[in-house]
């Protein structure tokens, strides 16, 4: 059992997002960037399903396989969210 959003008391809220696609398989393998849009391009779908764009968002938890990633998972996010970015943190994890 699985929703990728939920509304409630005027909040969207969206799952966990990663980087798969519908044939359950990775998308972009070794490629932050890709995976980074590809995510962020579910989100957005998530949040407009609900009647919500991305200036509604508030905050994001990001988690990322190795820092090494985080300029160019922060050089997309930063298209994503160029004016008043939500408040977010970013954690390694070996996912």
């Amino acid at each position: 059992p699985y929703s990728p959003g939920t509304r409630a008391g005027g909040f969207i809220f969206v799952s966990g997002t990663l980087a798969i696609g519908a044939d359950g398989k990775t998308v972009g393998v070794g490629d932050i960037t890709v995976q980074t849009k590809y995510v962020l391009e579910a989100i957005k779908s998530v949040l407009e399903a609900g009647g919500g764009t991305m200036k509604d968002v508030t905050f994001n938890q990001i988690f990322l396989k190795d820092f090494a990633d985080y300029a160019a998972m922060n050089a997309v996010y930063k298209q994503y969210f160029p004016e008043k970015p939500p408040a977010r943190y970013c954690i390694q994890s070996p996912l």
